[in-house]
């Protein structure tokens, strides 16, 4: 059972940097009641885009909270036979290593939209996602809520291009993609591998920057120079394969590999093959 204790902070003491999100939201939490919450009947948020936290950091928030207790409110939601975070997880796993009993809480009847909402901005912006974890955060409030970039900037405070940046990490290899959560390359060199369309290439890449052996600069250079290279060989195919097709009176397809290039020759009917034989005195 809760138990009360004095006024709400709002949610402005919860989440530093000010946003549309939190101007809405600050109306329904100022002057909430703050309530004693037992841990035993909290639950994580399993929506949470946070999907990793630090031991070191929890232990040291632990021992704040063993020091000065826990300043800042959480905010809970009430479910069947329990309460749901909604912004506070941290400080709620902290206060476990600190074998606390109970919580200080606001609990809100909110809309599933605004605890996701919360839950995002304050990850987001009041601890450090890793740059994965937020490029999905962003990807899936944007389809589950049909926002635009534009309209989550507007909501997050955070520029489009900012949001348009992070979500491109999610088109990145699984290998990529592992160690950029593991922190071994940063967002930035992430976003270098990206111009990187050979798969052999990226992963050679992947390995350099680990090893600090090559820089972003130094493979955007290169991918530049390969792109350039690659656009003249695809307009020296395009213009063998126009002269093909005429010389032949059907559609033909080439590609270049490492050791050899194939030719494949496209039919709309039977006719058209027949045709095809007949010019070349192939008996069919």
């Amino acid at each position: 059972m809760a138990r009360k204790k004095g006024l709400g902070r709002g949610l402005g003491a919860l989440i530093p940097e000010e946003s549309q999100l939190d101007r809405l939201l600050e109306s329904r939490l100022e002057g909430e009641m703050v309530e004693y919450v037992n841990l035993d009947n909290i639950k994580p948020n399993p929506k949470n885009a946070r999907k990793t936290y630090k031991e070191k950091e929890l232990n040291e928030l632990a021992e704040s909270i063993l020091i000065y207790g826990i300043i800042q409110p959480i905010v809970l939601t009430k479910k069947e036979d329990y309460y749901e975070i909604v912004a506070g997880e941290r400080r709620f796993r902290a206060a476990q290593i600190a074998k606390l009993k109970e919580v200080p809480a606001i609990i809100k009847d909110l809309e599933q939209k605004d605890i996701d909402m919360i839950s995002m901005v304050e990850n987001v912006q009041r601890t450090d996602l890793n740059p994965y974890e937020e490029a999905k955060a962003y990807s899936n409030i944007m389809e589950e809520y049909d926002l635009t970039q534009q309209g989550l900037s507007d909501i997050l405070g955070k520029s489009r291009t900012y949001i348009a940046n992070s979500v491109r990490l999610l088109q990145l290899d699984d290998m990529s993609i592992s160690e950029l959560e593991k922190g071994n390359i940063t967002s930035t060199q992430a976003r270098a591998l990206l111009g990187v369309s050979d798969p052999l290439t990226r992963k050679k890449y992947l390995e350099q920057l680990i090893a600090k052996e090559i820089t972003v600069n130094e493979i955007e250079k290169r991918a530049s120079r390969d792109k350039k290279k690659n656009s003249q060989s695809d307009i020296f195919i395009r213009d063998i394969q126009t002269k093909l097709s005429e010389s032949i009176g059907a559609k033909v397809k080439l590609n270049k590999t490492k050791n050899a290039w194939k030719m494949s020759i496209e039919f709309f009917d039977e006719a058209q093959i027949n045709e095809f034989l007949e010019r070349h005195n192939i008996e069919n």
